[in-house]
């Protein structure tokens, strides 16, 4: 045989070997049982059906509500109370369950959000197989325009597995708005303070407001007092006399239900004459320095100048909300829910209370107290009166700008601001000297150390402020100064006016000078103060800029081929 053909035949029985090695890398052997092992025979299509059993059904969720209401005529503006029951007939725990209320079509009804107690959006709560609960809540009947007045009361759950019963309809017997009504009545001052109306005491020119179901009408009384609204739609109203000429009050809004009957005509709306016409209140400190924590006592006179006993006589003490006014007040038989005090006629009475300075108080500078004294809920024409008390230890810089409109043109004009005016601050709660500075270039008067609280403003020499506004009336220049926030009221307009010496003849510091607490004017502090003697500090070790600069290159470049070598000696290092 000729190499050529031995070679070719190798060749095929190579490629041969090649193959059956590649095909049995994805078969398995057959054991030596499975090739011996007879096949299971073929399932039989004839005799009896095999049954499966049935899976066992899972547990679920599902829940119920029912709604009901008392069987009763309504009104737009009404309150409607409503009976929801709330049911898990599931056999699984409903989470999230919550209710919701809704009119129908043009009925609106409203169901304020903590009328659902546990089962109000967005959380819900959590109903256990088999459990109910019975929930009474308010809803309100805001305005109806057609159709039925139908409410929806409806319960959610995520875990629910049937809808059908999440719903239930109440359908509510309203009276329609088409149906109008006469509103009429009488403003009157019940001068005799008997509290009815009598033949004279009619008020004429007072202002009456008819408001509820999107209605909002006002009328005037005639020469009588009287006032009448016509053609009224059915529903819930309040009406009040707005606005009554000399000082008479009244004694709040009335509500009336428009609905055919006599209720809302007719109406009788007292006014009385204020209490701060007869009822005179101070309010004192005992002390006029306080520190926070201190409790402070306070000494309240009530004078009853009319010839009649006020009986049932409380405090409200409120104020903006600051920090720094009195809490922890222990007003006795005074306190807003207190059961009153009586001031005989003619007469004064003296109480002394107490009360918690706060911490707040020493941000201000001072403490306050502000009361209003009457006889009922209703605060107007109720007399009021207040005092404040020093608490000092905490002071702020201020800065106050001062121009003089030359054009009378309202706008500020840098060529506007006035330097070289002596600017006095004198605090209001403490007898202490008067701090002064001189305005600068800027018309900026600088002051240093001020103490937390309100603070005159005064001007010295040929001006005096603008304190007269637009209208004619006054303001007080003064400067408020709190210990963290600074000032508040800190530009004023001067004009010329008489020539006023300073205090004591001191013509107070130069240029942008500043004073201290004592009211010594002091030098102006160099700006930059900390910067500068961190240059100085340098320059007394001899080391100069361009040194430490090039220092700091080097290291900083030092520090650049120190990471270059360890990031090669770490690539060396994982390449090892």
């Amino acid at each position: 045989m000729s190499s050529a053909r031995r070679t070719g035949r190798a060749v095929r029985m190579l490629t041969g070997l090649a193959a059956v090695l590649v095909a049995g890398v994805g078969v398995t052997p057959a054991t030596a049982d499975e090739s011996t092992s007879p096949s299971l025979p073929a399932p039989s299509t004839t005799g009896s059906p095999t049954t499966e059993p049935a899976e066992p059904e899972e547990d679920a969720a599902d829940v119920t509500v029912e709604v009901s209401v008392p069987d009763e005529t309504y009104l737009i503006g009404d309150e409607v109370p409503l009976t929801v029951t709330i049911r898990n007939i599931g056999t699984a725990d409903a989470h999230g369950v919550v209710g919701t209320a809704f009119g129908e079509g043009d009925f609106y009804f409203y169901v304020p959000r903590e009328q659902w107690q546990d089962y109000a959006k967005p959380d819900g709560a959590t109903l256990e197989p088999g459990a109910e609960v019975t929930l009474d809540a308010v809803g309100e009947i805001t305005s109806w325009s057609g159709g039925e007045a139908r409410v929806r009361v409806g319960v959610q759950s995520p875990d629910d597995t049937k809808l059908s019963n999440n719903a239930d309809i109440a359908t509510l017997d309203v009276v329609p708005p088409s149906q109008t009504h006469l509103v009429d009545g009488v403003v009157f001052g019940d001068a005799n303070d008997n509290g009815s109306f009598e033949s004279g005491e009619g008020l004429a020119g007072a202002k009456v407001s008819l408001s509820g179901g999107g209605q909002f009408l006002k009328q005037e009384t005639g020469a009588d007092g009287r006032f009448a609204f016509t053609d009224v739609p059915a529903g819930v109203y309040t009406v009040e006399p707005t606005s009554v000429a000399d000082g008479w009050i009244g004694d709040g809004p009335r509500t009336v239900r428009v609905d055919g009957s006599d209720d809302h005509t007719g109406i009788e709306l007292l006014t009385r004459r204020p209490l701060s016409d007869v009822l005179v209140p101070t309010v004192d400190f005992t002390e006029r320095s306080y520190q926070a924590g201190d409790t402070a006592d306070i000494t309240i006179t009530l004078t009853n100048e009319g010839h009649e006993p006020l009986r049932g006589v409380r405090s409200f003490c409120s104020g903006a909300g600051n920090s720094n006014e009195m809490y922890g007040r222990d007003f006795g038989d005074l306190a807003w829910r207190g059961e009153g005090v009586t001031i005989p006629a003619t007469s004064t009475e003296t109480y002394h209370v107490t009360g918690l300075v706060p911490e707040g108080a020493a941000d201000y500078g001072f403490v306050s107290l502000h009361c209003n004294f009457g006889r009922g809920d209703n605060l107007r024409g109720w007399p009021s009166v207040g005092d404040r008390a020093k608490v000092p230890g905490r002071s702020h810089d201020v800065a106050i700008e001062f121009y003089h409109d030359r054009d009378n043109d309202d706008f500020l004009a840098d060529d506007e601001l006035v330097p070289g005016v002596t600017v006095g601050l004198r605090d209001r709660d403490v007898d202490s000297p008067m701090l002064t500075a001189v305005t600068g270039d800027n018309g900026l008067a600088k002051f240093t150390g001020v103490p937390a609280g309100t603070h005159d403003v005064e001007v010295f020499g040929p001006w005096r402020i603008q304190d007269r506004l637009q209208d004619g009336s006054r303001y007080e220049p003064i400067v408020s100064v709190h210990a963290e926030w600074g000032a508040h009221g800190t530009r004023f307009e001067i004009v010329p006016g008489p020539d006023r010496p300073v205090p004591g003849g001191s013509e107070g510091p130069g240029g942008d000078g500043e004073t201290d607490q004592t009211g010594t004017p002091s030098a102006p502090a160099p700006e930059n103060d900390d910067r500068a003697a961190d240059v100085d500090g340098l320059a007394s070790t001899g080391v100069d800029a361009l040194t430490l600069g090039g220092i700091g290159a080097v290291v900083l470049l030092a520090g650049v081929g120190a990471v270059i070598v360890t990031r090669r000696r770490r690539g060396a290092g994982q390449a090892d």
